[in-house]
C-alpha cells in the first residue's frame, strides 16, 4: 500500500530578520525563493498539500496553485510557526498516514532526501529528521498519531516540544544534502542559496 502522505509547507511568517521586502519573494535564480521550495515538494505524490500563506500574499498563492497546492490564509500568523503549523493542518485532507512539515524558506532541499525520510517512515508514531553533518534540519515528517497535537500547537517554537516529549519515536536520517539546514533569513542566505541552484529549471 503506498504511503499517504499529506505535505504542509509554512509560507506566512514576517520574516523580520531579512530587512526590506518578503524573503519568500525574493528572486533567487531568476525565480522567487518560495517557488523553488514548492516545486521541490511537488514531485512527490502527496495525497495533500497546503501552503500557509499571509491572507494578503497573493503572489504565494498564485505560486502555490501553479505547485498544485492548497493556499491556507493564516489569519492568525503573529502566533509564530506553531500556529502555522496548527492552520495548516486543520486544512489537510483526512486519512493520511504521515505529514511533512517543510519551511517556506528552504529552497535547496533535494529530492533525495525527500525519498529517504519517506522511505524510512515504517510506523504511524515515528518522527522522520533529516541529518546532516549530525544537525538535525527540515523538513519533518510525523506519523499520523502526532496529527492530533500537531493541531494543538501555538507560538514560535514550532514543533519542537512535539520532538522532545516523543524522543524515543524520533528517527534520524543522514543526508548528503546541506540544503536541509539551509533557510533563507538574510541577503547573505540568499546569495548562498543561488549557488546550489541551476540558473535555468526545467
Amino acid at each position: 500500500m503506498s504511503l499517504r502522505l499529506g505535505i504542509v509547507v509554512l509560507a506566512a511568517g514576517f520574516g523580520r530578520r531579512y530587512g526590506e521586502g518578503n524573503k519568500l519573494h525574493q528572486s533567487l535564480n531568476g525565480r522567487p525563493v518560495l517557488a523553488w521550495t514548492l516545486d521541490a515538494f511537488s514531485r512527490l505524490p502527496p495525497t495533500s498539500a497546503i501552503a500557509v500563506l499571509a491572507p494578503d500574499d497573493a503572489l504565494a498563492a498564485t505560486l502555490a496553485l501553479n505547485a498544485g497546492f492548497t493556499p491556507a490564509p493564516n489569519a492568525a500568523r503573529a502566533t509564530g510557526m506553531g500556529g502555522s503549523i496548527a492552520c495548516g493542518m486543520q486544512a489537510l485532507g483526512n486519512d493520511l498516514d504521515a505529514v511533512l512539515i517543510a519551511l517556506g524558506d528552504m529552497p535547496r532541499v533535494a529530492h533525495s532526501s525527500l525519498e529517504a525520510l519517506l522511505a524510512a517512515f515504517s510506523a504511524t508514531d515515528q518522527i522522520v529528521v533529516p541529518c546532516f553533518e549530525g544537525r538535525r534540519g527540515h523538513p519533518v515528517l510525523f506519523g499520523a498519531r502526532h496529527f492530533g497535537a500537531l493541531r494543538q500547537l501555538g507560538g514560535d517554537t514550532g514543533a519542537r516540544e512535539i520532538l522532545k516529549q516523543h524522543a524515543a519515536l524520533v528517527r534520524e536520517v543522514p543526508v548528503n544534502d546541506p540544503g536541509v539546514l539551509l533557510d533563507v533569513d538574510t541577503p547573505k542566505d540568499l546569495a548562498g542559496a543561488a549557488s546550489g541552484l541551476p540558473r535555468n529549471p526545467t
